[in-house]
Formats: structure tokens, sequence, C-alpha cells
């Protein structure tokens, strides 16, 4: 009932926004969610299923570049301010004044610099799977990768250099869209370190159209769904633009300018796995000062995999706002 309440707006840039709206009801807060990569608005179901009849407001747009929202070439127009700026005008345009954010992934990312530049708008926040990186930071995907060979002994975030390279990946995604699917939402999380993090395993697995067992907790439909999204043309442009958004810098002198020095002093929780938690908190305690972990055994689509211990988390966290 629910997902299919969508709506349209235009942001003064010109690029449409189709977002699932549900007004809040009895004074109850609304509640702000961004997906990640590869996702959707509609990968947010059981947490709209859970919150909406209960009374509870519900925004989640499909982010800039990803399924019916619209798709710009440029990179620069990926900006993290210029796309918050776009949310932004998305609330006054739905007379909210204030949400409780949610991200998942890059939108748990997205979410920190969008509270970073209308911190009025957010009455809390919580972070699902990673958090988000203190402003104004130079990216540099291969110092991390290197560093992380360092550490523990293998490449991680080799994706990077892929999704955000120059030559665009987006065509190939697409075409490939079901291996793409089996391998990001993998029933085995450790074939994430086969398949997705070494330099090259991601290029190599999607090229050849590999294919792995996806978890059942992503079901049927909504297999179904992403694929109608991401295996369509330019399904995978936007979401491959975000990262060579990221991986160029594009985002940095507007951070520098305008929030280098913003502490999100919101009440606001990471929720994660034990083995994610300390890096994760340990990204976020330096500009997060009120900030509270929930530790949820699960792997990284932790929204879905774990849909009512994070939705009972989520539920207990409003209380305290």
């Amino acid at each position: 009932m629910f997902m299919s309440d969508r709506r349209i707006f235009q942001a003064s840039r010109g690029y449409e926004y189709s977002s699932i709206y549900v007004p809040a009801r009895d004074g109850k807060p609304t509640l702000l969610f961004l997906h990640g990569f590869p996702s959707h608005a509609d990968d947010w179901e059981s947490q709209i299923a859970h919150f909406a009849p209960l009374g509870y407001g519900i925004i989640a747009p499909d982010l800039l570049g990803y399924g019916d929202t619209s798709k710009p070439d440029a990179v620069g127009s990926y900006t993290f301010k210029a796309m918050s700026d776009d949310i932004a005008e998305l609330l006054d345009h739905l007379k909210v004044e204030s949400v409780v954010g949610v991200g998942h992934d890059f939108g748990a990312n997205f979410l920190g610099r969008l509270a970073a530049y209308h911190p009025s708008r957010f009455q809390g926040l919580v972070f699902l799977a990673v958090g988000s990186g203190k402003p104004a930071q130079k990216f540099d995907a291969e110092a991390i990768q290197q560093m992380t060979k360092k550490m523990a002994g293998v490449v991680m975030f080799g994706y990077l250099s892929w999704l955000g390279g120059e030559e665009d990946p987006h065509a190939v995604l697409e075409r490939h869209a079901k291996s793409a699917m089996s391998l990001l939402f993998a029933a085995d999380g450790g074939e994430w370190m086969t398949w997705f993090h070494p330099l090259g395993a991601m290029k190599q697995f999607v090229t050849e159209n590999r294919q792995i067992p996806v978890g059942e907790w992503y079901t049927p439909a909504m297999q179904d769904a992403h694929l109608a999204v991401f295996g369509a043309k330019d399904g995978y442009k936007g979401a491959t633009r975000w990262y060579r958004m990221l991986v160029t810098n594009a985002s940095l002198q507007e951070e520098e300018e305008a929030i280098a020095n913003v502490k999100l002093e919101q009440p606001s929780i990471i929720v994660a796995d034990a083995q994610s938690m300390p890096p994760q908190m340990g990204m976020l305690a330096e500009w997060v000062p009120n900030l509270t972990p929930k530790e949820v055994a699960s792997g990284h689509w932790i929204h879905i995999e774990r849909a009512e211990q994070v939705n009972r988390i989520i539920a207990d966290f409003i209380t305290t706002l």
C-alpha cells in the first residue's frame, strides 16, 4: 500500500526526484530514508511497512541518478552540496521542517553531509552499516587500498577503482545486472573478500557474467524490482557517477568552504556488526560527539537482513529525541 505512494518533485536545478511519501500523523516525526549502492527507495520496504502504519511520516527518495529520479551526465551534478540542497528543497516542498535521518551505505555517507549543510532539518541521525567521514578531507582511493594491504595483508575497497574509474562501467553493470546483484547481495558475505574488495575482482566477476547465490533475505520480489531498475538503460549511470564524484574529490572545495569545521550535534546512532563497528565509530567520533553504537549481528544489508531488530533500534532511538 505505502510503497505505491510516490511523489515527483522538481528541484530548482531542474532534476526530478521520485520519492515514496507518507505524511506523518498524530504528531509523530518523519523519517527520511537515504539508500546506498546499488539500491533504491523500494529496498526500505520493511521499514516503511513497520513505521508508516504507526503514524510516522516517510520520505524515501530514489537518490539522484537512481531509479525513477533524474540521471544527469555531469559528475559535477552529484556533489554532496548540490544533492543536499535538492533534498532540503524536497523537504520544503513537502512542508516538513525536520526529520530523523536514516542512511545506509553511501546513503549514510550522504546523510552526514546533508546534516552538515542543513543541520536544522535533523532531529536525529541513524547511520546503518557505515558512517560518514569528517568533511573536507581529500579522498585517496589508492592510499586507502595500500593502507589496508599493509595492515590486513590484502587490498580492500578495490571496487572503488572500477566503479569510480575513467572508463565508466555502467553499461557493463546494466548488461550483467543479475551478475552484479548476485555479488552485491550475496548469501555468503565472504565472497566479497574474493570478488569485491581485491583490485580488478569486481570487474572480472561482472564482465564474465558470473553468478553466486543471493541471500534469501533479498526476496524474489525485491530481486525483480532491483533488476527492473538496474538492468534498464542507464540503470547504473548515476550510481557510478556517485563513485566518480568521490574518487575525483568533486565535493571537496565546497566542503572546505562551508562545512570543514562542522560537528553534528544531533543525537546519533551507528548500527553495525561487531567487525565493522570500531572503524565506523572511529570515523564518526571525529565530528559526531553525541554518538551511540548499536551492534547487530548482520551482513552489510543490515536493514534488510535484520529488519525487525533494526526497526526496533530505530523506534527506541526516536523515543529518546
